[in-house]
């Protein structure tokens, strides 16, 4: 069974909400959409940018690349398309959120088909 590091109480957050917190060293976030948790390594793929909770969607607070809170997938440039964030497992039981010492990878296409959205931005 994976080691789990306790990260905070379900009530802590609320919905739209995020908590930044350490997985492994490295910077993370926790977030609350539709009632889900999800975890993610705090860095945007396209320039390691931290990230934020604005409008209901994960969005990279160097170059406002925006990424779906529930599978990470990068939904806007300058994010590559289907490109998508690291997420870290979670344990939930009871009122705790938990990590795992482990990231869910995903496969190559798994953010293929997602909704992605072109912006004419030079950066």
């Amino acid at each position: 069974m994976a080691q789990k590091y306790f990260i905070c109480n379900t009530s802590d957050l609320e919905e739209g909400q995020e908590r930044k917190f350490k997985y492994k060293g490295r910077n993370a976030i926790l977030v609350k959409h539709d009632g889900v948790f999800k975890a993610f390594i705090d860095h945007c793929p396209h320039a390691g940018g931290a990230l934020e909770m604005s409008e209901g969607k994960l969005k990279c607070l160097t170059h406002c690349a925006l990424f779906d809170p529930d599978t990470g997938c990068a939904e806007s440039t300058p994010a590559q398309e289907g490109s998508s964030l690291m997420e870290i497992k979670l344990d939930i039981e009871g009122d705790k959120i938990s990590y795992l010492n482990t990231i869910v990878f995903k496969s190559r296409n798994a953010c293929e088909g997602h909704e992605f959205k072109r912006a004419n931005v030079l950066l």
